[in-house]
């Protein structure tokens, strides 16, 4: 390995170990979720709904701040939302004592989110070559995920012992170290410096070029999957404990939690090994394998409730890989797809679209499950996400249909 690349590969950890410090507090609110309905008497969709708050900001960034990278430097714009990512986690045990007031203040954190992760995204596209790019984006999407993962896995094992707003505070604290990490590696040479003439809004155009077309549809179903399976494994797991006995302990949620962070955590280590194969194979037949898996899993998930609880743990794990490991094998394609002066606006567009996807999917699945009773709705929930990975199957094959390369 060069010297070149050495320096490169502690770059991308020092970058990675950034957003993994940003992300700590990111999964206490879903941990947090049989608390604060109660304390706020919300129903399984309004807590849906402040989770995907985040998503509005989402949106919003993409539409204002993501176009922006193709003007000016990418690593102001994400030194910028990484401290309104900080101060709004910061914000959310302090300030919000509601539905409203919880709901804004994740919509905050979306804004910020969004302007650290697709920008990284970009910085790493325009770093590494070609044959190394989408392990590159794999590792860093794996630190994002891995985060999540971790946050959970944190949050579950703090309840135990503080309030949930206790548990944030403290882990919104820890993630203040994020900023002067975020500086040290946006000070080095690497990364894009340029700028182009191109417009200051989000350009829906891009959508003319098929594969790109393609792969952000896949992404925005793999968002649907991914966040609907984050917000609703715990209490998917809270069930299983629960047909198992009856009676409900002060510990099951913590179990649960921790249970459905241990999943995440290990599934999250996936996206690398998804981007290193799509560099061997190819975007399109790793995807495929990866998005045919999801369609079977989810499908049989549903209806596992009643097995042992080591085998459903086991079965989660490779689930939680197959839904996670394809994210940075979309990235990656969808910006090999189109001329560099456009792929912020082309990120701007995975990003919205991504958006409603992760905000629909936790959305979706709380109706269903607000306006079904039992068992019945984890096989009605989990079936949804396995007929969505058919549609996102369709959209990747077309791009072989198109002539992709991929």
């Amino acid at each position: 390995m060069s010297y070149r690349s050495n320096r490169q590969a502690v770059w991308l950890l020092l970058f990675s170990g950034s957003l993994f410090a940003l992300l700590l507090p990111f999964s206490c609110y879903v941990a947090a979720i049989p608390f604060v309905r109660i304390e706020w008497e919300m129903s399984n969709v309004m807590s849906a709904v402040v989770y995907s708050g985040f998503f509005l900001g989402y949106a919003i960034s993409a539409l204002l701040v993501l176009p922006l990278t193709d003007k000016f430097t990418p690593a102001k714009i994400l030194l910028c939302s990484a401290v309104v990512c900080v101060v709004s986690n910061v914000m959310f045990p302090i300030l919000a004592t509601g539905f409203l007031g919880a709901f804004c203040v994740r919509m905050i954190t979306g804004v910020g989110l969004v302007g650290v992760y697709m920008t990284g995204l970009r910085v790493i596209a325009h770093t590494f070559p070609a044959e190394r790019k989408a392990a590159a984006m794999g590792f860093f999407v794996t630190a994002f995920y891995l985060a999540l993962g971790m946050s959970l896995l944190a949050s579950g094992l703090l309840l135990d012992h503080l309030s949930w707003r206790s548990t944030y505070l403290l882990l919104s604290i820890l993630a203040l170290v994020s900023l002067p990490l975020f500086y040290l590696a946006l000070r080095s040479n690497l990364g894009i410096d340029s700028v182009s003439n191109s417009g200051w809004l989000m350009d829906i155009r891009v959508l003319l070029f098929s594969d790109a077309r393609s792969y952000v549809i896949a992404y925005s179903i793999h968002a649907f999957e991914l966040y609907a399976v984050r917000v609703w494994l715990p209490a998917f797991l809270l069930y299983v404990i629960s047909v198992n006995d009856p009676v409900l302990h002060a510990g099951d949620v913590a179990r649960s939690t921790v249970a459905a962070g241990v999943v995440l955590t290990v599934g999250s280590m996936c996206p690398f090994l998804g981007g290193l194969a799509s560099d061997h194979f190819g975007r399109y037949s790793v995807s495929l394998a990866l998005l045919g898996s999801s369609v079977v899993c989810s499908a049989l998930l549903g209806f596992l409730v009643s097995i042992p609880w080591l085998g459903l743990i086991i079965f989660l794990i490779f689930y939680a890989c197959v839904i996670s490991a394809d994210s940075s094998i979309y990235s990656t394609a969808i910006t090999e797809s189109v001329p560099t002066a456009v792929l912020g606006s082309t990120m701007a567009v995975q990003a919205f679209l991504g958006l409603v996807g992760g905000a629909a999917g936790p959305i979706v699945l709380g109706l269903i499950f607000d306006m079904t009773g039992g068992y019945i709705k984890w096989p009605l929930g989990f079936g949804l996400l396995s007929a969505m990975s058919l549609v996102a199957v369709v959209a990747v094959g077309r791009t072989r249909l198109t002539g992709g390369r991929y």
